[in-house]
Order: structure tokens, then C-alpha cells, then sequence
């Protein structure tokens, strides 16, 4: 992962406690990301910075389709 490759350790633990803390969110409040204008299934949230995870809500889980930086959309 670029990420990993490319940043400091402290760096990459803040990244990991910011996706965990919006894993935790997303679960009690799903539908709180902005819906895809291309499909409609999938919605998107900031996790830190300028890096954006792609999720489906589901009946009871919270499925990552994608985590990606903005610049590369």
C-alpha cells in the first residue's frame, strides 16, 4: 500500500486509529456517507486527509469496496 510504504510509522498508526474510528461510526449511522453519482450502491466517506473509502451499507454490515486517495479519482 502506497501509504505503508511511503510514511512514517506514527503517520501510519494515526491513518489506522482514523479508519477504525469511522468503522465504528458507519456502524451505528450507515447512511451517512454521500451516495455515488455513478452507482448508487455505493457510498463514500473521508477517512483522513485526503483519503476516501468506498462502502456498501448493508442489512448488517458495512462492506469496503475500495479505499483510495482523492487526487486519484
Amino acid at each position: 500500500m502506497y501509504l505503508q510504504d511511503h510514511s512514517p510509522e506514527e503517520k501510519l498508526a494515526h491513518f489506522h486509529k482514523a479508519i477504525i474510528k469511522k468503522m465504528q461510526l458507519l456502524q451505528d449511522q450507515p447512511e451517512i456517507g454521500f451516495k455515488s453519482k455513478k452507482h448508487s450502491k455505493f457510498r463514500r466517506t473521508l477517512i483522513a486527509g485526503q483519503y476516501v473509502l468506498i462502502y456498501t451499507a448493508g442489512n448488517e454490515r458495512i462492506i469496503i469496496n475500495r479505499l483510495k486517495h482523492k487526487k486519484r479519482e
